[in-house]
């Protein structure tokens, strides 16, 4: 009985664990696409501003 209380309360201790894990991992994975779409923006406008530049009068 205890034995088979100790594994119930074991895998739910581990899904909260991978859950958790999961979350943290997860949000920084948001927050470096972000990022990246923000650098790319960044460079579309640059390479836009460079090319009005860059039209001949």
């Amino acid at each position: 009985m205890s034995a088979a209380l100790l594994a119930a309360v074991t895998g739910v201790v581990g899904l909260l664990i991978g859950r958790y894990w999961d979350s943290r991992s997860e949000v920084k994975r948001w927050q470096r696409d972000q990022k990246v779409l923000s650098y790319r923006c960044l460079a579309d406008s640059f390479d836009t501003v460079l090319g009005e530049i860059r039209k001949p009068l």
